[in-house]
């Protein structure tokens, strides 16, 4: 079942799967930052791409442990709805399918350096990606 999962889940890591400009060939103009660098505690980590677009950031979200953190805050560089665009967890993958309904809300909350932030549901040992729109 593993081996399955992981098939399935290949083709929609790769860039030009996620169908967003940032994820895919090398954009002339690119920036990274970290949104969580350091939450060791909660083993997750976070950060934020954008490409040429630099109203279209991508964020990456990981948490390296196998219980699941709802209500984890997280800083967004861009306010409004969050779209899931991959969620490692999703029952498509052999995952329990924890996550956030494919979006979530953003809040005027400042987050580490960020204007504003949202509360996400991490799904145990997995990955998001989220887009902003």
């Amino acid at each position: 079942m593993v081996g399955g999962a992981l098939a399935r889940l290949a083709p929609a890591g790769e860039p030009r799967a996620l169908g967003h400009p940032v994820a895919g060939a090398r954009p002339q103009h690119t920036a990274f930052w970290w949104l969580e660098p350091n939450d060791a505690e909660n083993s997750v980590f976070a950060f934020a791409r954008i490409g040429n677009d630099a109203s279209k950031p991508v964020v990456f979200v990981a948490i390296l442990t196998p219980v699941p953190r709802h209500g984890y805050r997280l800083g967004l560089p861009v306010p409004g709805r969050w779209t899931e665009l991959v969620n490692t967890d999703s029952l498509l993958y052999g995952g329990s399918d924890i996550g956030n309904l494919g979006d979530v809300e953003t809040e005027d909350v400042p987050w580490m350096n960020q204007y504003h932030s949202a509360e996400l549901s991490l799904p145990p040992l997995a990955a998001l990606w989220l887009e902003d729109g």
